[in-house]
């Protein structure tokens, strides 16, 4: 993401929705952070998602973010934290995290990127507990076999499948029945080894 595109999002804010989400810090809870990645990897949308860390989702002003905040990750810390959960597909959300200044206040962006392998879901439960207390539980476990997905601002609860019009737009942005039949050829075009 550049300057230019954070802003114009920026300029938005409080308004959030499938494609991106506003929040004034980073996740306590790996878990927690674990589940907005899941929902917005699960939208039907052909689009990169971002997750915009240092903006108040209240009123949308720029706070910025706290050097020293101990759940603050990197792209390779949080590329190290997908690869050991345990999906169903034996595949994990691609993601970056950058940082950019806006209104001389460092601003972190999460990208979670497009992907036509959705469904996304685990195959075992994940617990969603406080980074710095292993012990103190953030309500329920991410359950196995369950579909979360964003709709509009809101996330599925925890121990909800997403709607089934949702799941069927899922599964046509799998097989790419969402979209044109040009657009669906010059995809199939790209995979030269079939």
């Amino acid at each position: 993401m550049n300057y230019e595109e954070l802003t114009n999002i920026i300029k938005l804010a409080p308004e959030e929705n499938e494609q991106w989400d506003f929040k004034e810090k980073w996740h306590e809870s790996n878990g927690e952070l674990l589940r907005d990645i899941i929902n917005f990897t699960n939208t039907p949308s052909h689009n990169d998602a971002y997750i915009i860390f240092g903006i108040s989702d209240q009123d949308g002003s720029v706070i910025g973010i706290d050097e020293n905040d101990p759940n603050r990750k990197n792209k390779q810390q949080l590329q190290d934290y997908l690869r050991n959960i345990p999906f169903a597909q034996n595949y994990y959300p691609k993601t970056n995290v950058e940082t950019l200044e806006v209104d001389e206040k460092e601003i972190d962006i999460l990208t979670i990127y497009n992907t036509d392998d959705v469904p996304l879901f685990l195959a075992q439960d994940v617990a969603r507990v406080d980074n710095n207390n292993k012990q103190k539980k953030k309500g329920k476990p991410l359950g196995r076999g369950l579909i979360y997905s964003r709709i509009g601002d809101s996330n599925t609860p925890v121990d909800q499948s997403t709607t089934d019009e949702q799941m069927k737009r899922l599964w046509q942005k799998r097989f790419r029945l969402d979209v044109s039949i040009y657009d669906r050829f010059k995809y199939i075009l790209k995979d030269y080894n079939n």
